[in-house]
């Protein structure tokens, strides 16, 4: 039934927005065949998910929810762009496998216009932010050059894993 409902949405894109919030529900709850359709629906609803995704993203609480939401700003990278820094913050706050590649598939989607914001997370006071700036620099190696002192710098912190990931991010962008 749900499936059914979810697909039901997808042939009228333009008038399911109110119906935004449950099918991000479904796809975050749901079986597999059920999440799937509710993300196509959601997909075909367009940017206009974007809001409600990034709002999903400052609830702090939702932190399974976080996955699916970065997942789905991944789809409108150029709408999805101001989430950009809370995309970063989760990148650092989470050891989940899942939560740094949707995030990393979203940050490569927006592309190089997210590396001020990745470069500005070098010089941030909490270790793990350092490391998930030099993490997602690694990612635009051409665009983070102008980046490698900041990275050099990072050699020395006082944290090991931010020393590991800045010299692995400066393998990376080359010499």
């Amino acid at each position: 039934m749900r499936h059914a409902g979810a697909e039901g949405l997808g042939w009228f894109p333009n008038e399911a927005g109110p119906a935004i919030p449950e099918l991000f529900r479904v796809m975050a709850n749901d079986t597999s065949q059920v999440r799937l359709q509710a993300a196509k629906t959601l997909r075909s609803i367009g940017p206009a998910i974007v809001p409600i995704m990034i709002s999903i993203l400052d609830d702090y609480r939702a932190h399974a929810d976080h996955v699916v939401a970065v997942e789905a700003l991944g789809w409108f990278p150029t709408e999805a762009a101001p989430a950009t820094q809370r995309m970063i913050m989760f990148l650092a706050i989470s050891n989940d496998p899942e939560v740094h590649s949707k995030v990393e598939t979203t940050l490569r989607a927006i592309g190089p216009s997210v590396v001020p914001e990745l470069t500005a997370a070098l010089s941030n006071s909490a270790g793990h932010v350092r490391q998930a700036g030099a993490e997602g620099l690694s990612w635009f190696p051409t665009e983070a050059r102008p980046a490698i002192p900041l990275l050099i710098k990072l050699l020395r912190d006082d944290e090991s894993r931010v020393q590991l990931q800045a010299a692995k991010t400066l393998r990376t962008i080359g010499p």
